[in-house]
């Protein structure tokens, strides 16, 4: 049986991160050439890694806020 979406989200998610951590923030395909920002988030009340964004909002009233980086040489 296959594994939901979020789960293989999570899943991909888990390798690129472990890559990034474990080569100085340079990853491969299809993100070779690609600078990327890795970011972790903890719950200000809970302490906790925060649940799967798409659901998480379903269920709250209060936005979350998104932020775009651009690059500045």
């Amino acid at each position: 049986m296959a594994k939901p979406a979020a789960a293989r989200a999570n899943d991909y998610n888990a390798k690129i991160i472990e890559e990034f951590r474990a080569n100085e923030g340079r990853v491969g395909w299809p993100w070779v050439g690609t600078t990327l920002i890795l970011v972790h988030h903890l719950g200000a009340r809970s302490g906790a890694e925060a649940p799967q964004l798409v659901e998480y909002q379903a269920r709250i009233t209060r936005r979350i806020p998104v932020f775009m980086l651009t690059r500045q040489d």
